[in-house]
């Protein structure tokens, strides 16, 4: 097997068998199933992210307007704020969980991830334009 593939399946099946068997020891009260669907949330996530990348290249970065790499922050952010909200939904009981609730958490998280994924790109951006020119 292609080292690659086993990093691919690795890089996606390693967190999806680890999160639910760590949750299980800080919340043993969880119920399998909800274990499990966590465990499938993971997967989903990374191959949201790789099909994000495919509109979002990162060859294409030295090219991307600051408008895109906005964009694609704001997409990752909010990417990243849906498995969260899912996932955390799975730990709390029917009547702690409110729509406000969810949706002050899903704002935060993907305002955060948003931003840090923005300065990031940014960063990388300057990085690879002053590499580009020799400075």
């Amino acid at each position: 097997m292609d080292r690659q593939v086993l990093g691919n399946y690795l890089s996606c099946l390693i967190p999806a068998v680890a999160l639910p068997v760590v949750l299980r020891f800080l919340e043993p009260a969880m119920l399998p199933q909800d274990l499990f669907k966590i465990a499938l949330l993971y997967p989903m996530f990374h191959l949201a992210l790789g099909g994000l990348a495919a509109y979002f290249p990162k060859e294409n970065l030295l090219r991307r307007s600051t408008a895109t790499v906005l964009e694609h922050a704001v997409l990752q952010g909010m990417l990243f704020a849906a498995f969260l909200v899912i996932a955390t939904g799975f730990m709390r009981s029917e009547s702690e969980v409110g729509l406000l609730r969810i949706l002050r958490q899903f704002a935060f998280s993907a305002t955060t991830m948003s931003a840090f994924h923005f300065v990031f790109a940014i960063y990388l951006r300057r990085s690879l334009r002053n590499n580009d020119t020799g400075i």
